[in-house]
């Protein structure tokens, strides 16, 4: 979408970046798998810096991370170059205050797995980072808490919106009609027991296979008895069709998320981000949890989403009935969930076009400024 309005180049670091790592999610390599024309591949520093030397750059959007040296280097031969740096915080999430405590945070951390390792990253990013890494010139901000969690971060702040709001919106313009498939709730699975994500981290996962199916598939079988609606899992986008068989024979659905929320009577979550669409279809929200989630490190994600939304608890370790057809969670606050709009997904002064074409437009009036 960028291309419509300036010469992109995508600049594939992750060789460079990744070349040692011994993690089999670290990928070095992601040539095969675009076709954008002006995509470079770089072995070492010294080839990227020669790209910057030939090629005039005015700002590049910066999806490096914060783990090493290498990827403090490339963004200090960026500042050398003078091209403007961008950030993008279009993807923010409840967080729970910070009244918790080191202790609390310590045995949160231990509960992951690999403690020294986060230590080592907590003090790349939060220390030598913060020092010696040029400053963001541009921050695309999805919401109002942006300016309460990064104040000062740039001088130009562009008003876009989430890539969450950006799907809702695509969709409600397409206005595609419903696939027939009845009354149903759905459930925005997260592929708890196996994430890869975990693997990648090194944290260990929060919930065992065994218990985490079992307890999940009785709370279900008792909500579909009861209220004659069926319960639809919507996939992980990163699972594989296999993990439908943990499901006990119910509707398995990869990539059609958005959809399914937007034609559901309720929906079931844990933490997911994907229940953006919830808020933004206004549907009703159930927060389900498991005694595993509630003594793991991710209890805290729970807590910030729950308390945020208003949302209504069940734990289907020790549910009873009288939960289960509790017509409470199918009601909807429409404040609340207007707030949290605000608040992540779409800020009240973001223009109403697309995201991308917002960010072109401010970005054009940037290099007009002080190109």
């Amino acid at each position: 979408m960028l291309s419509n309005y300036f010469d992109v180049w995508v600049l594939d670091c992750s060789k460079i970046v990744n070349g040692q790592e011994k993690n089999p999610f670290s990928k070095t390599d992601f040539s095969s798998e675009t076709k954008f024309e002006k995509y470079v591949l770089f072995s070492s520093i010294s080839e990227f810096v020669e790209h910057l030397k030939r090629y005039k750059n005015s700002f590049y959007l910066d999806l490096l991370g914060d783990r090493s040296f290498k990827e403090l280097r490339l963004r200090r031969e960026l500042k050398f170059e003078k091209v403007a740096r961008m950030k993008l915080r279009i993807g923010e999430l409840p967080i729970l205050s910070g009244s918790e405590t080191i202790s609390a945070r310590l045995e949160r951390a231990f509960k992951r797995g690999g403690i020294f390792l986060k230590v080592f990253r907590f003090v790349m990013s939060k220390v030598i980072f913060r020092f010696f890494e040029p400053c963001v010139d541009i921050a695309v901000f999805s919401g109002e808490v942006c300016l309460d969690r990064y104040p000062g971060m740039a001088p130009n702040i562009i008003w876009a919106h989430s890539t969450d709001y950006q799907i809702y919106r695509k969709l409600k313009s397409e206005n595609q009609g419903s696939k027939n498939r009845g009354r149903y709730a759905v459930f925005l699975d997260q592929n708890g027991p196996a994430h890869p994500d975990y693997q990648f981290h090194g944290n260990k996962p929060p919930v065992t296979e065994k218990k985490y199916y079992e307890s999940m598939n009785r709370y279900f079988d008792a909500f579909e008895k009861s209220t004659g609606i069926n319960v639809v899992i919507a996939a992980h986008p990163r699972s594989s069709p296999e993990i439908g068989r943990h499901w006990n024979n119910r509707e398995f659905v990869l990539g059609e998320t958005p959809s399914l929320v937007q034609e559901a009577e309720l929906v079931f979550a844990h933490y997911s981000t994907a229940i953006s669409f919830a808020v933004l279809w206004r549907k009703p929200l159930a927060q389900l949890t498991t005694n595993e989630y509630i003594n793991s490190y991710r209890w805290d994600r729970f807590e910030a989403f729950a308390t945020l939304l208003g949302m209504n608890v069940i734990n289907v370790d020790e549910f009873n009935l009288a939960q289960v057809v509790d017509e409470k969670i199918f009601l909807v606050d429409e404040e609340i969930y207007a707030d949290y709009e605000s608040k992540f997904l779409r800020a009240p002064r973001s223009a109403s076009k697309g995201m991308w074409t917002i960010v072109a437009e401010h970005l054009i009036s940037y290099e007009s400024a002080f190109g």
